[in-house]
């Protein structure tokens, strides 16, 4: 069952990390084009959604797994999930950073 699981989150992690791709570009293209709108679309949808589900689906679970069964698949998940939701949180702050306009 271990096993499964592992493969599970394994799955989960390389989806992360592809959503965080596309919502890395989204995050370029509203810093270039200033959207105030775009970036709170970012932050109320695509943090919680990509950031979160990384979170409690790939990084929680892999690193339980990881603890007790040191499977070199579940520390590449671990490190997958945990680079997705640096990046999403990273780009949540700096649209914080960066100015934009609401119209």
């Amino acid at each position: 069952m271990k096993d499964k699981i592992s493969k599970f989150c394994h799955g989960i992690s390389w989806l992360a990390v592809i959503l965080t791709a596309m919502a890395s570009l989204l995050w370029v293209a509203i810093i270039v084009t200033q959207d105030g709108w775009g970036a709170l679309f970012y932050i109320v949808l695509i943090t919680p959604c990509v950031g979160g589900g990384a979170l409690l689906l790939g990084l929680i679970p892999s690193s339980i797994l990881y603890v007790h069964s040191r499977q070199r698949r579940d520390l590449r998940s671990i490190w997958l999930s945990g680079a997705s939701v640096v990046v999403v949180a990273a780009e949540t702050a700096g649209l914080f950073v960066y100015p934009t306009h609401a119209c």
